[in-house]
């Protein structure tokens, strides 16, 4: 039996990861929305790097909304020229790298409790 999903059907095989859901919710957000992700995300890392660069867990976050949507943006482009592969890789890049830095930044302070 398939559940229907606001998404699409989510089959009983298919396993929950990170990668799903993120599918998942691309597919849920329309057009603006990604666009206001992409632009508040940038807007967001910009503001904090320049008035709190001591919040730079904050402009990750920021970073890593704003290749979400822009990779939403140029997926829904229609485009298939090698450019958009290439910006899509980097925003990709982007944002996989600045989650990968957060978790970094919370896990390492807990290493040294951990340890101790």
């Amino acid at each position: 039996m398939v559940q229907q999903g606001h998404a699409g059907p989510i089959l009983p095989t298919e396993e929950p990861t990170l990668g799903a859901q993120l599918h998942r919710l691309s597919l849920l957000l329309s057009d603006a929305q990604a666009a206001i992700a992409c632009g508040a995300g940038a807007v967001i890392a910009a503001a904090v790097l320049t008035f709190a660069p001591s919040w730079w867990r904050v402009a990750l976050g920021g970073v890593a909304i704003a290749s979400f949507g822009a990779w939403i943006v140029l997926e829904r482009s229609g485009s298939e020229r090698a450019w958009r592969r290439v910006v899509q890789g980097m925003a990709i890049v982007a944002g996989t790298g600045s989650v990968f830095a957060i978790a970094l930044s919370l896990l390492t302070p807990m290493l040294g409790i951990w340890i101790s």
